[in-house]
Parts: C-alpha cells; sequence; structure tokens
C-alpha cells in the first residue's frame, strides 16, 4: 500500500482495478469449469456458458460506460482497442446464445470465446498496472461508481457484498 492510501484509510481492495481483475478470474474460472465440463451433460455446459455470458456482458458494460470514459486521457489508443475486442467478444456472445447452434458449434463458439477473452484480459491488466501507479485516487472513487452499476445490471447486490 502506498502512502497516500495508509493516510486516507484506503485499501488496494478499494481500487476500480482489483474489482476488474476479479471479473477476470471469475470468467477465466468458468472458463476452465466449461473445458472441464465438456465430458458431461448438455445441461451442465449450458448453464457455465450462460453464466459466463452474463458476467462478460455486465463486465463489458461497466468498463464501457464507466471505466474507459473515465481513463480515456491516459491511453486513449488502448481504449479503442479495447472496444474492439468487446465488440468481437459480444459477436461471439451472440453467436452462443443462438437457440439453433448444435453441441458440436456451441463448443467451438466457446472456445473462441475463450481465444478472444484471454489476450484481453492481458492486456487490460497491464494497463491496470499503469493506472496504479498514474491515478491511483481516480480509482478509488470509479469503483464505487462500477458497483453500483454493477447491482443495477444483476438486480441483486448478493454478488457485491464483500465487494463495497
Amino acid at each position: 500500500m502506498d502512502m497516500q492510501s495508509a493516510l486516507s484509510g484506503k485499501t488496494a481492495q478499494d481500487r476500480a482495478t482489483d474489482l476488474l481483475r476479479e471479473d477476470h478470474r471469475t470468467v477465466r474460472e468458468l472458463l476452465t469449469q466449461y473445458e472441464r465440463a465438456m465430458a458431461e451433460q448438455w445441461d451442465t455446459r449450458q448453464g457455465i456458458a450462460e453464466e459466463i455470458c452474463m458476467q462478460l456482458e455486465a463486465h463489458a458494460r461497466v468498463e464501457e460506460e464507466i471505466f474507459y470514459p473515465a481513463i480515456a486521457r491516459v491511453d486513449a489508443s488502448f481504449i479503442a482497442h479495447a472496444r474492439e475486442q468487446h465488440e468481437a467478444m459480444n459477436a461471439q456472445i451472440q453467436r452462443v446464445k443462438q437457440p439453433s447452434v448444435d453441441v458440436v458449434q456451441y463448443d467451438a463458439a466457446m472456445r473462441e470465446l475463450n481465444r478472444l477473452f484471454d489476450p484481453h484480459i492481458l492486456e487490460e491488466e497491464q494497463l491496470f498496472a499503469l493506472l496504479e501507479r498514474r491515478v491511483p485516487e481516480a480509482l478509488y472513487w470509479l469503483r464505487a461508481k462500477i458497483v453500483r452499476c454493477k447491482e443495477q445490471l444483476t438486480g441483486s447486490t448478493q454478488e457485491m457484498q464483500g465487494r463495497s
């Protein structure tokens, strides 16, 4: 913890970047569960895939509506690139959600979503480290806005407990 955070009573877990990293970890774990579940029943995979899609959609919306506009002056080119990555992931999510997709196509669509997700989070987490050095105070107030937005998106505060 830096001196300014220590004096203000804020911890690293109070930053927007840590909340977004937690989202990344959650989706990564779900993608791993999906891969393991490919040998199991369809309902198991489909339930995991639906959770992945919901998590990614909420995460992308929070970033696009709150996080990216707030940090645009720090790295505008990254934001443009990240939005392109979000568009590609959203298109893939829409493929997953198509009711006419068979199991083989569904698994292929989920693998492609995984392939799109990995480089995005690696790049984003590099930006997080830069932001934590350059604009740490902004990350504290952004976190509260993100929590409120996610609560509205999920319609529940249950997932947010322990994060606020």
